[in-house]
């Protein structure tokens, strides 16, 4: 998300940026019991491309500990949807492409470039999509992965 704020409105930074925190927060917590679930069973791990500070936002609320990988595009130095990055996440969580399954919101980025390593999909979208954009199944949320898996 980018916000531009014009100089003579630099007193909305703190509360968009507060708001923007809070909601993250909400939605960490929200996730959080469903990750534990889901971590007792699985090695999970996070492939993002991200600006090379996620393994300390998950460390510092405390998520960390559920991920065998954190998969930083700006830590490796390779985006999705570039095999490389899938292929990090796979061989750190010590499992072939073939037993992960990406859960993801972009067609473009994760269930393609998940597809082109032959890692199943799950595309994390509100509205109903088509099979015809590759992936595996279609959920509305993390939480709905528990009931795929089974």
């Amino acid at each position: 998300m980018i916000a531009a704020i014009a100089p003579d409105r630099a007193d909305l930074v703190d509360p968009i940026a507060g708001r923007f925190t809070a909601d993250c927060r909400a939605q960490f917590a929200r996730l959080k019991p469903a990750l534990e679930r889901l971590a007792a069973r699985y090695r999970l791990g996070i492939v993002s491309n991200f600006y090379g500070n996620l393994d300390g936002i998950l460390s510092a609320e405390g998520l960390r500990p559920l991920f065998s990988v954190v998969a930083d595009s700006g830590v490796l130095g390779v985006t999705k949807p570039e095999a490389a990055i899938f292929l990090h996440a796979a061989k750190a969580c010590a499992a072939e492409p073939a037993h992960c399954v990406m859960v993801g919101d972009s067609i473009k980025r994760d269930i393609a470039g998940a597809h082109g390593v032959g890692m199943k999909k799950a595309l994390i979208s509100v509205a109903a999509t088509k099979p015809e954009a590759g992936q595996d199944w279609t959920i509305r949320s993390v939480t709905e992965l528990e009931g795929v898996l089974k």
